[in-house]
């Protein structure tokens, strides 16, 4: 009866361990992607969600019609009939410019590719906020590649 218990003790603690090595192996992953994003070109806090979130000038359909517009879809995905959705992650940055671009859920190389050139091309947006001050926000969009 006593081993039993001993058996049943060293298994939870076992389990918290696991658990506790996980948790902190996930933080690290995700300061990790953070801190990527800080080193390449700012510095300083990215936020997800503000008080005031980040806005292209004219509203999200004249986000729509200026990647419309200016989308150059690849002769490659032409050929091979590829279409989809690119989700796309970027920062907005204090003074509105784009920051850094990345891809959450691609379609192919080349489409990838466009949708990341297409944001790096998008003008100023109004910055995000918090209590009044201009911030660094990341921004989700979709970025739709039709023939």
């Amino acid at each position: 009866m006593n081993n039993r218990n001993e058996v049943k003790v060293v298994s939870l603690l076992r389990l918290i361990c696991v658990v506790l090595l996980f948790a902190l192996m996930s933080n690290n992953v995700y300061a990790s992607e953070c801190n990527v994003a800080q080193l390449d070109d700012v510095p300083e806090k990215i936020y997800t969600a503000t008080e005031q979130m980040p806005q292209f000038p004219g509203g999200e359909a004249a986000l729509m019609k200026y990647m419309r517009n200016n989308i150059k879809y690849p002769v490659i995905a032409i050929e091979n009939g590829t279409q989809g959705n690119v989700i796309v992650q970027f920062v907005v940055k204090k003074d509105g410019t784009i920051g850094t671009v990345k891809i959450v859920r691609g379609l192919s190389p080349e489409l990838n590719k466009e949708a990341i050139r297409l944001c790096k091309s998008l003008p100023k947006f109004i910055p995000g906020t918090m209590k009044g001050e201009a911030v660094n926000v990341w921004y989700t969009s979709v970025v739709s590649f039709r023939l």
